[in-house]
């Protein structure tokens, strides 16, 4: 599995409309042929409960991360039908596929509710698991 490319939101002006659709990164993955895979992204370092949580401080930020520009979220759940002692932190689908024997390549998108967050330096660290 390669990971590439991955980056935050950049800088957005606060009170501005929402980062929304942003291209944040890339996934790629090459499997056998016919093997059956699911990569998932884990809640993240700052989950509240209910959503994905960028931090600053004492100051927070909740985002998304799509499997495309205004498609589904995207989660670890479905991971355990593959790996039954994985654990699921994220209550949205994990990328699914079957292997080709070539790279297949994810891209990973944003949105993010900057509503009236203080400036600062916001960040989150999330896990990306695949599994087979």
């Amino acid at each position: 599995m390669d990971v590439s490319g991955i980056h935050g939101f950049g800088a957005w002006p606060t009170g501005g409309s929402n980062p929304k659709g942003v291209a944040l990164g890339s996934i790629s993955i090459t499997c056998s042929s016919g093997l059956q895979y699911a990569l998932g992204i884990d809640a993240g370092q700052h989950y509240d409960g209910s959503r994905r949580v960028l931090v600053s401080g004492d100051n927070t930020v909740p985002y998304k991360l799509r499997t495309s520009s205004g498609g589904p979220e995207w989660g670890d759940t479905g991971l355990t039908a593959i790996a039954s002692d994985y654990v699921e932190t994220h209550p949205a689908q994990a990328v699914q596929g079957n292997g080709n024997g070539q790279s297949q390549n994810f891209f990973i998108w944003g949105d993010a509710d900057i509503g009236h967050a203080s400036a600062g330096t916001y960040s989150d660290i999330v896990n990306i698991t695949a599994v087979w």
